[in-house]
């Protein structure tokens, strides 16, 4: 049996590395009909379920890994790099035929914002029916990261998203939701995620979104006016405790919403009884923290 079962995003990582350079945007390194010469390309594993099952083994935590690849070339590499990393690793995967494991070339020269190449692929399949509910018997703990990539859980008000959850604490295990940043072009983007999380997070022991993402869900016309303003999202600011607030308000028993390089803000609710398995037993000193990690100067709130 596992202890917990991590369930999401799986992504290859496709890392071509750039030598140092003086330029001043990716356009002056990448040019029509010229050859940008690289460094050896680095591939590794991506996504939720990679990024958070991995370390949980780590910690000694039997993790099930349940997300989908195509039965690919990548597919096979997604399979012997977690196999690198654990015995059985790989065994909770699903592989569907006819389609892409999902991938992502990163492009990330020195000194130059990151620019993302990505294929959804096999993610966009990942629905409820997927989900080893039968796992959650005993298992400690859910894990689901990214499910804002997963646009068969956005129909009826998230309703698909909603039912994952509610059946994980039925079944006794504490929860946790990572999300990823919504595409403003794309399907992710245009759903109502100030409708959707309401009705989610009253399932969610622990939520862990960025302030990008958070408040781009939250308060979507305040995303737009930094946007427009060119602002930094990466400290923490005055918008931060806010939306910690407004999702506890919403459901949320803990949360930790991550600040980029300027650090993270921890909320949690005043009672947190009854978190499920996955929870400590005894949970007073958890209870009604507010704590900033700053790993930079920033400015004062």
């Amino acid at each position: 049996m596992y202890d917990a079962v991590v369930i999401g995003n799986v992504c290859l990582d496709i890392i071509p590395q750039f030598k140092k350079q003086d330029a001043r945007e990716i356009g002056q390194l990448i040019m029509p009909g010229r050859i940008a010469e690289i460094g050896e390309t680095v591939i590794s594993l991506g996504g939720g379920v990679p990024n958070t099952g991995i370390n949980l083994n780590r910690f000694g935590i039997k993790t099930a890994l349940v997300g989908k690849i195509g039965d690919d070339a990548f597919g096979q590499l997604v399979i012997e790099l977690l196999r690198q990393q654990g015995a059985g690793l790989a065994d909770t995967l699903i592989s569907t035929k006819h389609t892409a494991t999902p991938h992502t070339v990163i492009i990330n020269p020195p000194n130059l914002d990151r620019a993302f190449l990505h294929c959804p692929g096999a993610t966009r399949t990942f629905g409820i029916d997927d989900v080893r509910f039968d796992l959650l018997q005993e298992a400690r703990l859910l894990h689901f990261g990214y499910p804002s990539n997963m646009p068969s859980l956005y129909p009826e008000g998230g309703e698909h998203l909603v039912e994952i959850f509610r059946r994980a604490k039925r079944l006794g295990a504490a929860t946790s939701l990572d999300m990823a940043m919504p595409e403003p072009q794309g399907a992710s983007g245009q759903i109502d995620w100030l409708a959707i999380l309401p009705r989610v997070l009253p399932y969610v022991d622990i939520f862990t979104p960025s302030f990008e993402e958070i408040l781009y869900m939250l308060d979507h016309e305040r995303f737009s006016a930094r946007e427009a303003d060119h602002a930094t999202f990466d400290h923490l600011s005055e918008d931060v405790p806010a939306l910690a607030s407004k999702s506890l308000a919403s459901g949320a028993r803990i949360v930790l919403i991550k600040c980029g390089t300027s650090g993270a803000y921890l909320r949690t609710a005043e009672t947190l009884n009854g978190g499920g398995r996955g929870m400590p037993q005894d949970v007073s000193a958890w209870q009604g923290l507010s704590l900033i990690h700053i790993s930079e100067p920033t400015r004062p709130y």
